[in-house]
């Protein structure tokens, strides 16, 4: 989180850092979705669309995301439906 946290507020710092903060994790992970949830929404917010939608939607396929049922994974899925990005879960 505070890879995230770091790449939102300082200018200059890609979200590179919070997948390198992320190596390691098990892919279906809790910190795995969140790497991924946390880099889209910063290729969104930075016109990125074509990484944002790789990244959300990679968030939304993690095991995770699919049976935990944490708000966030519910939200990220709504983002994806809300921007017409395909789903394959």
């Amino acid at each position: 989180m505070r890879a995230a946290y770091d790449c939102f507020r300082t200018a200059g710092v890609s979200p590179k850092t919070i997948l390198n903060a992320a190596t390691g994790l098990e892919q279906g992970s809790h910190d795995a979705f969140y790497a991924w949830l946390y880099v889209g929404l910063w290729h969104e917010a930075h016109g990125g669309a074509e990484q944002a939608q790789a990244a959300i939607t990679k968030a939304v396929g993690t095991q995770y995301a699919r049976q935990s049922g944490d708000y966030m994974a519910s939200l990220a899925r709504v983002h994806c439906q809300r921007r017409n990005w395909p789903l394959d879960v």
